[in-house]
């Protein structure tokens, strides 16, 4: 009996051995005995974290314009938040926002205090320099525009600097009427879509598939910066945002548009049946159809990653995004 209880122990000792083993190999069994490496939490709530935990329960990057929120945090985490607008993509608005509730642009070293917040207009290449040497604490938080809804916004700024401001004077002459306080203008239909449209005349030409390049979509990759796109129609949402917290400017009396050109004007193209038609009708009937017939995407590269990131930036409940080029990891704040 003594023989058979001293060959028993050591196989039993044994399988207690290879189960020890087994289990060894879940990190919640070392976890449980407390001798794992254990990531050390901040007791506060942070940005970085909210994203994680949305990595982590493969939720979506979405963000909200709430006070707390997402969208929020990230401000709060950031040394430096940089506006950025595509062509025709709120430019003048975020210029006149800074200016009203920040006291506009600062050269670095005209002062030892500096805004936390900047903007600027970006163009493909502007973009690429922005996003390379950037550090870990600056935000960029860009607009989106359609770019069929850029072409139209264009044709009737440009439009109207022809009218009000003689643009193009020598390419294109306007047939301009005042009765009263009111001003009409019209233009020969041809003469604007091969003389001005078709050759891209200035803000026509910004086209935002030119931003979203090749070179714009690489080098979010190769610089991982920390990047919200949002849509040009939260645009208030995201100035109300910042102005509660970071400024004393007053929502009543922000001034969200520009007054370069006058309200008080109609534009008028003249169609070969002699027919004057107003610019929105018209817009109505080719604008969808202007982009192919006059090949204006020549400047254009990588659309389909593009129209995947338009697809992303729309499919969020408030058009904003964090992040969205980079499915693998999240990018934070740190």
């Amino acid at each position: 009996m003594a023989t058979n209880e001293r060959c028993i122990l050591p196989i039993a000792l044994l399988l207690v051995l290879v189960v020890a083993l087994d289990l060894g190999r879940d990190a919640s069994f070392f976890t449980y005995f407390d001798i794992s490496d254990k990531k050390k939490t901040s007791p506060t709530v942070s940005a970085s974290t909210v994203m994680k935990d949305r990595q982590d329960n493969n939720d979506d990057r979405c963000l909200t314009f709430d006070q707390g929120g997402d969208l929020d945090l990230l401000i709060d985490e950031a040394a430096t938040v940089y506006l950025l607008t595509a062509p025709k993509g709120g430019g003048s608005s975020v210029r006149i926002f800074l200016q009203d509730c920040f006291g506009g642009e600062q050269e670095l070293f005209d002062r030892l205090k500096t805004n936390k917040f900047k903007g600027d207009h970006v163009n493909q290449k502007k973009a690429v320099d922005f996003f390379k040497h950037s550090g870990r604490k600056t935000l960029f938080i860009m607009t989106y525009r359609d770019e069929t809804d850029r072409l139209g916004s264009a044709i009737k700024h440009v439009m109207g600097w022809m009218c009000q401001r003689g643009r193009a004077k020598d390419v294109v002459t306007p047939e301009i009427q005042t009765v009263g306080n009111r001003s009409s203008c019209v233009i020969d239909e041809t003469e604007f879509v091969e003389k001005i449209v078709r050759t891209r005349n200035t803000e026509i030409g910004g086209s935002t598939l030119g931003l979203y390049s090749c070179e714009f979509h690489d080098s979010l990759m190769e610089n991982m910066p920390n990047l919200v796109m949002i849509s040009i129609s939260r645009l208030d949402d995201l100035f109300r945002l910042i102005s509660r917290k970071y400024s004393s400017c007053k929502e009543e009396t922000m001034r969200l548009s520009s007054a370069a050109l006058t309200k008080n004007w109609d534009y008028y193209l003249k169609i070969k049946n002699g027919t004057n038609v107003e610019i929105n009708e018209w817009l109505g009937h080719k604008l969808n159809h202007l982009e192919l017939e006059l090949k204006l995407h020549g400047r254009s590269s990588c659309q389909g990653k593009t129209r995947r990131m338009e697809d992303q930036i729309l499919a969020c409940p408030n058009e904003a995004i964090y992040n969205f080029y980079d499915d693998r990891t999240r990018n934070h704040l740190i």
